[in-house]
């Protein structure tokens, strides 16, 4: 198919953000995670290898884009969910993928608010795929991703910190050896932080997508951060155990991309403003490791008895 671009990532890594940039331009028709039970199904299969068949998922996203398309010049869509997919998406539906990447402290910082990892998994056997555990929820569930194997029992003692290092690795790694796969110039590695207006025109001619977004729109998205958010834990605030595991995951993956990885390098800046909670919220969230009733966003519950 023509007219029709992907970005993918690890979430919290500036997919949101390029939707809503091009949500700016009224011949774009663009989305965020709009199949987020389908899209995390299929990213399920593709993570522990479950050959199932891929012709409902092509068949809804190809659905979809034409539906876009009867309305508008281009189709675009922007989501995590689709990391797993890359060959799919350039292979079965003809589109450029746009993998989005982002420092690994921010992207565990932000995963660590969101409360990922925050429940032990029910798991026997660690060489099966896992049964569903929150039907309240279930592309929750689909798209957090954890350990296969022996290697289970080793992230399964790690603190959230760790587990989500180890998640940003592993999910990044992924993506390269998927563009690897694929033909030169079908995947564009873009870091967020280098994300400016005229990065921006350049990956919109990579997708072959309008550019009619101005700079001024760029800069109005930018700044409302729609992700943002407050009481976030930063290096600065995780123990010695949560840093140390933070460094070991992320080492090799994120030297690859360029970023710095050691804590001592990290917390030479300033915590952001939102990333400066009271020293009782951060006091919550290191023991909601340990007493899940501690975690600031389940500070409203009862205590157990």
């Amino acid at each position: 198919m023509q007219d029709v671009g992907f970005a993918v990532g690890t979430g919290r890594c500036g997919t949101k953000f390029l939707a809503e940039v091009f949500a700016r331009d009224p011949s774009v028709a663009s989305h965020h995670e709009r199949h987020a039970f389908s899209d995390t199904f299929h990213r399920y299969c593709r993570w522990y290898g479950i050959d199932a068949d891929e012709a409902g998922f092509v068949a809804t996203k190809r659905s979809a884009i034409e539906q876009d398309l009867r309305t508008h010049l281009y189709s675009f869509e922007a989501s995590a969910f689709l990391s797993l997919s890359l060959n799919v998406l350039h292979e079965k539906l003809g589109a450029n993928v746009v993998a989005m990447v982002r420092r690994p402290d921010k992207v565990v910082a932000s995963y660590l608010r969101k409360g990922w990892y925050a429940s032990e998994p029910h798991l026997d056997d660690p060489d099966k795929p896992p049964t569903m555990q929150d039907v309240t929820m279930p592309h929750h569930f689909l798209g957090r991703t954890m350990p296969r194997g022996a290697e289970f029992a080793r992230w399964s003692r790690l603190t959230r910190v760790g587990k989500l290092a180890w998640y940003w690795s592993t999910l990044n790694r992924a993506l390269l050896e998927q563009a690897e796969k694929l033909p030169r110039g079908a995947v564009l590695v873009q870091k967020l932080e280098e994300l400016d207006y005229a990065r921006f025109r350049q990956v919109a001619d990579f997708l072959d997508a309008p550019q009619n977004v101005t700079e001024t729109e760029f800069t109005l998205v930018r700044t409302r951060r729609p992700n943002a958010s407050e009481a976030m834990r930063t290096p600065h605030v995780w123990t010695e155990v949560e840093r140390r595991e933070f460094e070991a995951e992320v080492r090799e993956v994120a030297e690859s991309f360029g970023y710095r990885w050691r804590i001592e390098e990290l917390t030479r800046e300033p915590p952001p403003r939102a990333a400066n909670p009271s020293l009782l919220k951060q006091a919550r969230h290191v023991l909601g490791d340990v007493l899940p009733w501690a975690r600031p966003e389940r500070a409203h519950e009862q205590r157990p008895n």
